[in-house]
């Protein structure tokens, strides 16, 4: 069930829109989810469980075609896309 999660969350993750196409892979730096907080993720980012009881939610506005993210257990990074 937590593997099905996550491939619903990186599906998600997915239909974000990019705003910095600029960087490089080496620039990338890896975003701890803190619980509770909410992050807003883009396309490309990747979200990864570090832990193996991660949930997190996820809420897509489509009028303003953004993602957010919200760690509500476990822990998990989020890459931004380069």
């Amino acid at each position: 069930m937590n593997y099905a999660y996550l491939l619903l969350t990186l599906l998600f993750i997915g239909c974000g829109e990019a705003t910095d196409e600029t960087k490089t892979r080496a620039d990338t730096v890896a975003i701890e989810m803190e619980p509770g907080k909410s992050y807003r993720v883009y396309r490309g980012d990747q979200l990864v469980k570090t832990s193996d009881d991660a949930k997190i939610s996820i809420a897509k506005t489509i009028q303003e075609n953004e993602t957010v993210v919200v760690l509500l257990e476990g822990s998990a990074q989020i890459i931004p896309a380069r």
